[in-house]
């Protein structure tokens, strides 16, 4: 949360260049030898996208001599750029990146491969999330647990495989030598389910003395789909710590709270902008006309400031919204059947 801007921002990095001049794996390798400075070239984005496993031989050596520091900025930035950019594949130097030595390239490679779904890419987190050296690494691990753990909840994964996540998430969990950092993605991962232990490992975090738990506590919250949750959350959505402020902001969003929808309209004010952002998110997840009626006002404010990132979130929230009251009226007219 609270990321700053970064000038060399994949935001402001335009695929429609380089599509139809993919570069060869020797110019990239070229360029990779080459690289100075903080700005990574354009052909890069490109050229490592979709590599070949003959692509990954050539390239593996080269990309171990790299320094330490560049290797995970270039796995950073690439990741990023593939969630602005969904025909960006980097999976292949993900998995590279996880059999680093450096615990951050290894934390990196793992948000790098947060989309993928693979038994194998399960395995290594299972293994990583309990055994990794790297409190950094286990901690990343976990997180990335959780998205299986939600598959799971959808049944879009074998259920044998769920358990084993679920179990180590637990374990980890009520382990109380762990580092806090590893202990609380655990308990994240954890309230992606509908384990019976849920509630009270949420109850004992938000009740803990340790910062980072009652961090983690409102966001699984949200997290559970449990409405038991929802005056914490609401009452939350005032903290001055903007940490927790922004965990009960978006949690009000995921548990569709319609009496929150008041309270996100000023939130989309807030002085910090991810809380901004949280609260734009949550009014398009709760949707209703009261709700596009303040995303309209938001619109018009953030049109006249000529704030175009804030104004895309708000057009995005009001097509969430809509789609939302569209299924509300679908549920009610079923209703009356």
């Amino acid at each position: 949360m609270n990321t700053q801007h970064n000038p060399n921002s994949t935001d402001d990095f335009d695929m429609s260049s380089t599509v139809g001049q993919k570069p060869t794996i020797d110019s990239v390798i070229e360029l990779l030898r080459g690289l100075q400075g903080e700005v990574l070239p354009a052909a890069l984005y490109y050229g490592l996208s979709d590599l070949s496993d003959e692509h990954i031989h050539v390239l593996a050596p080269v990309w171990a001599d790299l320094d330490a520091d560049l290797r995970r900025r270039i796995i950073s930035e690439l990741t990023e750029a593939s969630e602005n950019d969904f025909t960006l594949a980097y999976s292949k130097l993900g998995y590279i990146g996880l059999d680093d030595p450096v615990d951050e390239v290894r934390a990196s490679a793992i948000e790098m491969l947060w989309v993928d779904e693979s038994e194998v890419f399960l395995l290594w987190l299972l293994n990583a999330a309990q055994m990794d050296d790297s409190a950094l690494v286990r901690s990343a691990a976990c997180s990335a647990l959780g998205h299986f753990v939600l598959r799971g909840e959808f049944e879009e994964h074998p259920p044998q495989q769920i358990a084993q996540a679920l179990d180590v998430a637990i374990n980890i969990w009520m382990d109380e030598t762990e580092d806090v950092q590893v202990r609380r993605r655990a308990l994240e991962a954890l309230s992606n389910s509908s384990h019976e232990m849920v509630p009270d490992a949420i109850q004992t975090a938000y009740e803990s003395d340790d910062y980072w738990f009652r961090v983690s506590a409102v966001f699984a919250m949200g997290r559970s789909a449990d409405r038991y949750w929802r005056k914490i959350v609401l009452a939350e959505m005032s903290s001055g710590d903007v940490e927790i402020r922004y965990e009960a902001t978006r949690a009000a969003g995921e548990l569709g709270l319609f009496e929150a929808v008041k309270s996100l309209g000023y939130l989309a004010l807030d002085s910090d902008r991810e809380v901004s952002l949280a609260a734009i998110w949550s009014l398009g997840e709760i949707g209703g006309s009261e709700t596009l009626r303040i995303l309209g006002a938001l619109a018009d404010d953030f049109e006249h400031s000529r704030d175009k990132d804030m104004l895309e979130a708000v057009e995005d929230a009001m097509g969430s919204a809509t789609l939302v009251g569209d299924l509300l009226v679908d549920d009610e007219e079923s209703d009356d059947l």
